[in-house]
């Protein structure tokens, strides 16, 4: 909650900032510009005040402001007119830094999509490789993502709910729907760069989903080469993880995990195979958004290699030239 609440005023953060820096300057200018000696007034300062008085105030007011809303426990603001058209809960990775926070609930809104997007903050202690040992953390952050999707269900029974995660945030996620009880079920869920485990088993996850489980991985992956060494988010070393080779399925539910691999076609909306590409605002809006119940159905061009892409060039483009040049020389 104060987590939500922080990332919720860092626009207001950065504005108080910015005009922190302007009252500096026309302390120190007095208004006027250093530069120019004919419109330069050094500003006369009262008895017992500082250059920096003005600055400190300022600080310290915003500084109390924000203490006084998180003792309240105040929480980053929902959507309820967009809560009726669906739910779509976003995790980031270990740390909660930040990516996709912004770009992933923009990318969703310009691809149609009409639903809340919530960011769900799951870090305990905005350190990355601490977030990804600490797996008992983890699970716990789990456990409430479970409670969260069961109080929404319960005031809308008949909505599409989604799940994306990326990197560790994906073990979260899993464990946010294997924790859900009775008939609550979420609709699709969606893992980028995920670090899990790639023979994690998700039958316990898929009971309580209506559709699939989509993954996106790449074998360019450097952040999960080095997980290898340090541990999967569900404490296997040594093991690819799933962001590196995809996701094995359970036997027998094959066609409710699709694996989607990186290749050299999806560079144009910037997924170059790196960690955190997939959660870029263009390439969520033209990918990503298609995997989400309850978001318009895009119509889906097909993403072709680069050695593919020139033979489509030679096959389709080069003969309609061709005849093209022959009617103009012809007449035809």
């Amino acid at each position: 909650m104060i987590l939500n609440y922080l990332i919720s005023v860092r626009p207001a953060l950065s504005l108080l900032l910015d005009r922190t820096k302007l009252y500096r300057r026309l302390d120190l200018d007095g208004g006027g510009r250093r530069d120019n000696p004919s419109t330069y007034r050094p500003r006369q300062l009262q008895f017992g005040e500082s250059v920096m008085t003005r600055k400190h105030r300022i600080i310290g007011a915003g500084l109390v402001s924000l203490l006084v809303a998180i003792m309240s426990g105040c929480a980053a603001p929902v959507d309820r007119t967009a809560e009726r058209f669906g739910k779509t809960f976003y995790l980031d990775g270990a740390g909660n830094w930040g990516f996709g926070s912004a770009s992933v609930p923009k990318g969703l809104k310009e691809a149609g999509y009409k639903g809340d997007v919530e960011i769900y903050v799951w870090t305990t202690s905005f350190n990355p490789l601490i977030d990804q040992l600490n797996i008992i953390g983890a699970r716990l952050k789990g456990e409430a993502l479970s409670k969260r999707i069961t109080e929404y269900r319960k005031r809308f029974p008949n909505n599409k709910i989604n799940m994306i995660a990326l990197s560790a945030g994906t073990g979260v996620a899993v464990w946010g729907v294997e924790g859900l009880e009775g008939d609550t079920r979420i609709d699709n869920l969606i893992l980028l760069g995920s670090s899990l485990s790639h023979d994690y088993d998700v039958r316990k996850a898929l009971s309580h989903m209506n559709g699939k489980i989509y993954v996106y991985h790449s074998p360019h992956d450097a952040v999960l080469g080095g997980v290898r060494v340090i541990g999967t988010i569900d404490g296997k070393r040594g093991v690819d993880s799933v962001g590196l080779v995809g996701l094995t399925p359970p036997r027998g539910l094959e066609n409710r995990v699709v694996n989607i691999a990186w290749n050299k076609g999806y560079m144009a909306a910037g997924w170059t195979g790196a960690h955190t590409d997939t959660t870029s605002e263009r390439f969520v809006r033209q990918f990503i958004a298609r995997h989400v119940a309850g978001s318009p159905r895009a119509p889906i061009r097909k993403t072709v290699s680069g050695s593919q892409a020139v033979y489509h060039t030679l096959v389709n483009r080069l003969p309609r030239q061709h005849e093209a040049r022959r009617a103009r020389r012809y007449g035809g």
